[in-house]
């Protein structure tokens, strides 16, 4: 699936969230960044018992993708394939453009949309039972499914506010990531103080998430919290956060497993 996006703590202070990838001087907003801790013992860290976003420092530089999965490996491995709404080179050109593919959890072939390539890029690459996460997967062979994602963006690209059933966690194998993340409990109603409808939540456009950046969170009355990934991190998103995402590097590749249950979990993107 290629998503085509041109369809509509501690307290931060400073210029613009737009620098907070590289300085951390942000806006004058009452934005948390979110809890973020080295990575722990297995036998330490219990996914289902936060309730706030994780972020996981280094937990997969240990990845063997984290040296295999270059840009060039990438380029050549997906060169051929024709994606809904382009190439691998169109969709890392165009900020409104994002490459969201699942990916068979056997076999590692992408499963695109039309399926009309075999293309693989072996699961053994990654750690997809995440050793801090065993117990997880544990339970969720048993009542959930666990759907893997590969995903492709370039700089700018990324995804309006959504939320998931179930926990999702995101390992970042190449790039930078700038997450946004409000509550399950947040009353989109009451988020923005002009009294409008956030008409920037569902706008899903390379514009919108810039505009969101630079002149919606300022603005906001509820606390959102910020979390700025990088390679080999893995940040955790507990159930039913709402989250949005923007990609600032040059080629930003990142492996996503979502838990679901018998809902299609392409509804919920």
């Amino acid at each position: 699936m290629v998503m085509d996006t041109n369809t509509t703590g501690a307290r931060v202070t400073g210029r613009s969230l737009l620098t907070l990838a590289t300085c951390c001087c942000c806006c004058t907003t009452a934005a948390k960044l979110c809890h973020t801790i080295a990575t722990p013992s297995a036998k330490t860290f219990h996914p289902t018992h936060h309730d706030h976003p994780i972020l996981l420092k280094g937990a997969a530089t240990h990845w063997p993708a984290q040296t295999t999965w270059t840009a060039s490996f990438l380029t050549t491995a997906l060169h051929h394939v024709k994606f809904p709404h382009g190439n691998l080179s169109t969709i890392l050109n165009n900020p409104n453009k994002y490459l969201f593919s699942k990916i068979h959890p056997h076999t590692g072939q992408l499963i695109t949309d039309p399926p009309n390539q075999s293309t693989f890029l072996p699961l053994q690459h990654v750690d997809q039972l995440l050793p801090l996460f065993n117990g997880w997967y544990s339970n969720a062979r048993t009542q959930q499914m666990v759907h893997h994602f590969l995903l492709v963006g370039g700089l700018h690209s990324g995804l309006a506010f959504h939320n998931h059933q179930h926990g999702a966690w995101n390992g970042l194998v190449l790039g930078k990531k700038e997450w946004y993340l409000f509550p399950p409990t947040i009353d989109t109603l009451s988020i923005d103080p002009t009294g409008a409808f956030p008409t920037w939540w569902t706008d899903n456009t390379a514009v919108g998430r810039r505009r969101f950046v630079e002149s919606i969170v300022p603005r906001l009355n509820n606390n959102i919290t910020i979390c700025v990934q990088e390679k080999g991190d893995v940040l955790f998103v507990p159930k039913k956060w709402h989250h949005m995402v923007v990609n600032r590097g040059r080629i930003n590749v990142g492996i996503n497993a979502i838990h679901d249950t018998s809902r299609n979990v392409y509804s919920e993107l």
